[in-house]
């Protein structure tokens, strides 16, 4: 028995556990980025085009200093 099995007491993972879990990390960044760009574009965005789309400017200014990892 190797020693994570016995430090974490788990047993080892099955191979679709693995990937399952290596995918869900990479759609987790991908989704964390996509915040990021989308709210550092937000934040540049001119007056007359939040207005356009009907975003007041307390709303946007909340939605760009949220982290990206908060929805």
């Amino acid at each position: 028995m190797s020693f994570s099995r016995i430090y974490t007491g788990q047993l080892p993972a099955r191979r679709g556990s693995l990937k399952a879990a290596l995918l869900s990390i990479a759609s987790t960044v991908v989704m964390w980025r996509r915040r990021a760009r989308d709210r550092s574009h937000l934040r540049d965005l001119e007056p007359y085009l939040l207005d356009d789309v009907g975003i007041p400017p307390e709303r946007r200014d909340r939605e760009v200093r949220k982290p990206f990892w908060v929805r």
